[in-house]
């Protein structure tokens, strides 16, 4: 997720990811389920009213439905994410400081300069205005990247890099602290899924827009490249029936829009106690 680095061909994303809607079933999108059920989870936990929401997604249809049925009488906004990508690099026209929260799930790991993003998902908030937000994380997919790099390079000189970067959590602390958001929170969850075959893998990543859209030309793989895929990767027995592992690591990302209610970091000069007597054994307790 570095800035100013065109990781991504934005087009082919985009390409990608209309076919994703033309394809997609229930099935294939359990996971952004669970990340969107997840964030919705998070965001029960808040003790405040959010009148005004901003969703930025690739699923309005699921993710809208979930914030209506836990705050009904919010308003609701939708902006396609696919809009964040468009290959002319305008921004898209969104209301400055007219958001109590906005929530985006899965599509900043696809930034070129998630930086411009973030900023102007913190000048959407009001004032203690709340950000939510999931990524891949590292670790993801990361069986599936050892075996693509080991068959390619049986047969090929070297290999080409054919699964996205995933940022990890201290990338995504260090962007939001940049951005300027306040009491940032950040945790990664791991979610291990067991497939019948990579066909089944490819179809699932095809159906939320997941497949290579990285910047630069790589050979296609062939037929006989793909079947040592298969055979690096590895194998689980389970109930007699062969599965095969995959990971998912999620970033999840909270952060606020500063307010003077909100705690306040200690001035410098204001503790009670210096560190050396904080750090000394305590004295034994006085018996009476």
């Amino acid at each position: 997720m570095a800035q100013d680095t065109e990781i991504f061909d934005h087009s082919r994303l985009v390409a990608h990811l209309a076919r994703a809607r033309k394809i997609a079933t229930s099935d294939s999108l359990f996971l952004v389920d669970r990340v969107i059920d997840d964030l919705i989870d998070r965001l029960r936990m808040v003790n405040r009213s959010f009148e005004t929401i901003l969703l930025v997604g690739l699923n309005e249809w699921r993710l809208e439905a979930k914030a209506s049925r836990l705050l009904p009488s919010a308003k609701i906004k939708f902006l396609d994410a696919r809009a964040l990508f468009q290959t002319s690099g305008t921004v898209p026209d969104i209301e400055e400081n007219q958001h109590d929260l906005v929530i985006a799930p899965l599509i900043l790991h696809w930034s070129n300069n998630p930086l411009r993003e973030l900023s102007m998902f913190h000048k959407a908030l009001k004032s203690d205005g709340l950000f939510l937000a999931a990524v891949p994380g590292d670790g993801t997919l990361s069986a599936l990247r050892a075996a693509l790099i080991a068959a390619e390079a049986k047969h090929r000189d070297g290999a080409a890099q054919r699964v996205d970067p995933f940022p990890s959590v201290q990338q995504i602390g260090g962007l939001l602290q940049r951005t300027g958001f306040a009491l940032p929170v950040i945790d990664q969850e791991q979610v291990e899924v067991r497939y019948s075959g990579l066909e089944t893998i490819a179809y699932d990543l095809r159906a939320v827009g997941a497949t290579n859209a990285l910047n630069g030309q790589r050979p296609p793989l062939t037929k006989t490249i793909w079947q040592d895929v298969e055979r690096h990767y590895p194998v689980e027995n389970i109930d007699g029936k062969r599965k095969i592992p995959a990971t998912f690591s999620f970033i999840f990302m909270s952060g606020w829009v500063p307010h003077e209610s909100q705690q306040q970091p200690l001035k410098p000069g204001s503790g009670k106690i210096s560190l050396a007597d904080a750090l000394s054994p305590s004295p034994p307790a006085k018996s009476k």
